[in-house]
């Protein structure tokens, strides 16, 4: 980027400048470990543990959770209801 400034009478001066953006990446804080028994109701808002520096807004994802289980992509909260037969997985 350039930016140039005129005296109005006869000098007309121009300084470059390089401007970076920089992007913070989320941050994981410690694992969340929880004991879920059968038919527990789970809510866990993972939200409190990822968090990201710049406060941009941090989109949610998993893999292989159980059917059961769903996580909220805009919230990032983890909730279901354990079947009544949890432990036999």
């Amino acid at each position: 980027m350039v930016v140039e400034a005129f005296d109005g009478v006869s000098s007309t001066v121009s300084v470059g400048f390089d401007i970076d953006v920089v992007n913070t990446v989320p941050v994981a804080g410690p694992a969340i470990n929880t004991i879920v028994t059968d038919g527990d109701v789970i809510f866990i808002d993972t939200s409190a543990v990822i968090v990201d520096a710049d406060g941009d807004t941090l989109t949610f994802t998993s893999t292989a959770l159980p059917t059961w289980l769903t996580l909220d992509a805009g919230t990032g909260i983890l909730s279901g209801v354990a079947p009544s037969d949890a432990s036999t997985f």
